[in-house]
């Protein structure tokens, strides 16, 4: 059994890393936004970075997802694999904003007692009354999400790639999904 110090500590490491990697995803978005506007005749980027500033990650993704719509030539497997990557932005989006806007009871344990996941905890409400959301993290999984972060930062680079050079679509994508 490691020290309940290390085991916290990796806690705090895991949780960081992963809200690190999730703002990475966020200004990858907002490169590919500023990218689209620009091929499309909007050369000034602080006239671009106006209209994205103050958007968060749900409504900068909803706002990206219709540019590529809009600018791309997508035929129905290529408009497939745009939805699986928004499907996955909108899967790390939701879990970022459990661990943002939740209580996370990192260290909440007695020392030398094995503490090897945490809790969030989270007010809220529905049509019964009090109706609190709690889930539990382990360093693993949070390790598996920041994994999962790096994986839609490349689809995102590719995406630049594909919106700023023309670069086939096929080869961007594909051989990366195998």
């Amino acid at each position: 059994m490691r020290e309940y110090s290390e085991e916290v500590n990796e806690q705090y490491r895991a949780y960081g890393e992963f809200l690190v990697r999730f703002e990475h995803i966020v200004f990858k978005m907002q490169q590919v936004v500023i990218f689209i506007l620009d091929s499309q005749g909007l050369k000034n980027q602080q006239v671009t970075q106006i209209l994205l500033a103050g958007h968060t990650a749900y409504p900068l993704q909803d706002i990206l997802h219709s540019l590529v719509s809009e600018t791309q030539n997508l035929d129905t497997q290529r408009e497939k694999l745009i939805n699986k990557i928004f499907k996955n932005i909108k899967s790390i989006i939701e879990i970022r904003n459990d661990l943002a806007h939740s209580v996370s009871l990192i260290g909440y344990s007695a020392p030398g007692t094995e503490y090897s996941s945490f809790r969030t905890t989270k007010f809220s409400r529905n049509k019964s009354g009090a109706s609190p959301k709690n889930n539990h993290y382990t360093v693993e999984k949070l390790d598996q999400l920041i994994l999962k972060c790096q994986s839609i930062e490349k689809d995102l680079s590719h995406l630049l790639a594909l919106v700023t050079t023309g670069l086939d679509f096929n080869k961007l994508f594909t051989k990366n999904k195998n």
